[in-house]
């Protein structure tokens, strides 16, 4: 499994990030002139999403925040890990409530063709990228579990 934190990080960007940003800047193309927040917020994103994956190819580091709620806490002097991930939690909980709404309100039918191929490769990318990283985190503990007694493994 993956433990490159490099990788990793770039990984995260591709099936969490990326996904977020088509996610706001589709629904913005939505609504219409009230939509203009949610571009202005997916395009912040997506620059800082862009920003990451250079900095993580040349530096091997994140050198920008992963998303405007992020950058907008660091910026009011909330810089702790307990206010970025609530800032995270808001990102996360704002893009899935904009699935939610698109794919209930059944909206996706509004967006023209290119809009359909994104949305559904965002959600694509989004999904492979939550099941990955589970089976990761699952193997990660288990290769920290101490080895079993040889008596135990003939049983397995």
């Amino acid at each position: 499994m993956v433990r490159n934190p490099t990788l990793l990080a770039l990984l995260e960007i591709l099936t969490v990030g990326l996904p977020f940003c088509i996610f706001k800047l589709l629904s913005g193309l939505l609504l219409g002139r009230w939509g203009y927040p949610l571009l202005v917020l997916g395009a912040l994103d997506l620059c800082l999403n862009l920003g990451n994956v250079l900095a993580l190819l040349v530096e091997r580091r994140r050198t920008f925040p992963i998303c405007t709620a992020n950058l907008l806490a660091f910026l009011l002097g909330r810089r702790d890990r307990h206010w970025s991930e609530m800032a995270a939690a808001v990102d996360v909980a704002l893009s899935f409530l904009l699935v939610a709404v698109v794919v209930g309100g059944n909206f996706l039918r509004l967006l023209p063709g290119f809009g359909i191929a994104g949305w559904s490769t965002a959600v694509v990318l989004n999904v492979l990228g939550a099941g990955l990283s589970q089976v990761n985190q699952a193997y990660i503990r288990l290769q920290a579990l101490p080895e079993a007694p040889e008596e135990n493994r003939a049983h397995a």
